[in-house]
């Protein structure tokens, strides 16, 4: 796994060199890289849970089949 690792930075360098490129995130710095990928994750599932939460309120106005499908859905999801 640590030889996976060296060669894949190897290679990064060697692009850098042959295109003048900048090295990407990943390599440079892996915790903020995976930090930023958190973030994004986390932004995701507010944004996910805000849409459903606001599904589920008297504001969201739906078509009957939707709304069927949607109360079978919250079923799956909330018991």
């Amino acid at each position: 796994m640590g030889y996976g690792a060296y060669n894949q930075i190897q290679w990064e360098q060697y692009e850098q060199i042959v295109r003048g490129g900048r090295p990407d995130l990943m390599m440079k710095d892996p915790v903020r890289f995976a930090e930023g990928n958190l973030e994004k994750a986390e932004g995701w599932s507010r944004s996910f849970s805000e849409m459903c939460d606001f599904a589920r309120t008297d504001d969201a106005r739906f078509s009957a089949p939707y709304n069927r499908q949607l109360m079978q859905l919250n079923k799956v999801l909330y018991g």
